[in-house]
């Protein structure tokens, strides 16, 4: 079967998905497409009255899956989704019509799946392999293989 790979030269590559290579370091557009923001809550404590007082959590980043941010990390809609749904990145919905990648585990999964970390995080038969495929019903896993741990 042939390799996809969407940018870059094999060193600079990392399997992010079985089969499907992108840019170890993406280049992630800077300029906000709208003004919204979305970040995490946490609460810090209780006013004077007992009321819960929340704090945004600075460090969680967010970006609106589009068709650009997809250019820019090397990878389809697809693939994020699929990854999503089977745990190694995250996504969230606000809203019917928005999804939000969180850019954070986008880079964990990137030094997660670096080939020279980790080479046989996609290898046939594996945990990782087994799992993305059989979540997202893609066919090719084998489970008579497939045993914890692995």
């Amino acid at each position: 079967m042939e390799q996809t790979i969407l940018f870059g030269e094999p060193k600079e590559l990392t399997e992010v998905a079985p089969r499907m290579w992108a840019r170890k370091a993406p280049e992630i557009p800077h300029e906000p497409e709208d003004e919204s923001v979305l970040c995490s809550w946490v609460r810090s404590g209780v006013d004077e009255n007992g009321t819960p007082v929340y704090k945004p959590v600075p460090d969680a980043r967010f970006a609106k899956i589009t068709a650009r941010l997809c250019a820019a990390l090397g990878v389809s809609y697809e693939t994020i989704r699929r990854l999503a749904n089977a745990g190694f990145v995250e996504i969230r919905q606000p809203s019917p019509d928005l999804f939000l990648l969180d850019l954070d585990s986008w880079r964990q999964h990137l030094d997660n799946t670096d080939p020279n970390i980790n080479p046989e995080f996609w290898a046939p038969g594996k945990r990782n392999r087994n799992h993305y495929l059989f979540v997202n019903a893609l066919g090719g896993y084998n489970t008579k293989d497939w045993k914890d741990g692995e």
